[in-house]
């Protein structure tokens, strides 16, 4: 691999979706759940909710990216904008199994994710189509100091979604933002160690 070095960035604890950020901080856009639905999303007339206008699609499991799996820094890059293909699809399912395939358990950020998708799903909730795309990856570079480990920085551009908590319903805007993601390789493969949005971000 290359001599590149990078010095783990600190980042947000908590488990912003790669595309929405956390509902706490879209207020303003939030409808309660009894408000009137637009005609473009449907209530539950058993149950009162807003039901998902995706809720009959059948998600595919993200494609794999070309030379995802080598053992070099452009593999390291090419498996962090895999992730966000991962998690874009956890959302959009409700299912976080995924991501705990492609993470070490170390990842507390895969973890909290995992927790906040299960969580939606038990409360009856979702996330409408999440879709998001990689503007630019940039080069892996070892983390200096965990040697082993090498860290990515994603540009990122999500497209307008909604989410339903089970009990809020959010209306999250298009979103350009960086993404960081740390990885090692382990067992014939890479392994998210670390993820989460920059400090300021």
């Amino acid at each position: 691999m290359s001599a590149c070095t990078w010095s783990t960035p600190t980042t947000q604890s908590s488990a912003e979706p790669v595309a929405p950020q956390s509902t706490a901080a879209t207020a303003d856009v939030s409808q309660s759940a009894d408000a009137t639905m637009s005609g473009r999303i449907d209530v539950d007339p058993a149950t009162g909710k807003p039901m998902n206008p995706n809720r009959d699609r059948n998600y595919e499991p993200p494609r794999e990216v070309e030379g995802m799996k080598d053992n070099t820094a452009q593999g390291a890059s090419r498996f962090a904008e895999y992730f966000i293909y991962v998690t874009d699809y956890a959302w959009n399912t409700g299912d976080p199994a995924l991501i705990g395939a492609v993470s070490a358990d170390e990842c507390e950020w895969c973890k909290e994710t995992s927790r906040q998708i299960t969580e939606m799903k038990h409360a009856d909730g979702w996330v409408d189509n999440l879709y998001s795309k990689v503007l630019q990856s940039g080069d892996a570079m070892e983390a200096t100091d965990q040697p082993g480990t090498w860290g990515v920085r994603l540009h990122v551009r999500t497209e307008p979604t909604t989410i339903y908590t089970g009990s809020e319903l959010h209306d999250i805007p298009s979103r350009d933002a960086l993404f960081d993601v740390l990885l090692r390789w382990n067992d014939d493969t890479w392994k998210v160690i670390k993820a989460g949005w920059p400090n300021g971000n």
